[in-house]
């Protein structure tokens, strides 16, 4: 996912690999360089997703 997000930058704000990118910036500068929100956003809706499915399978 980091791989695919490093090459297509442009179309991947949404990925949660951003997030990587956003925790080094405010790190480093203090401040947070680059989408923040939606990349958040997409890591909380998959793990809620992905911890349903793994519940709903194991029942």
């Amino acid at each position: 996912m980091t791989l695919v997000t490093s090459l297509l930058e442009k179309w991947m704000e949404w990925s949660p690999a951003q997030l990587t990118n956003a925790a080094a910036s405010l790190f480093m500068t203090g401040d947070i360089d680059g989408p923040l929100l939606l990349p958040l956003i997409t890591t909380v809706i998959l793990t809620a997703l992905l911890l349903y499915l793994a519940a709903s399978r194991k029942s």
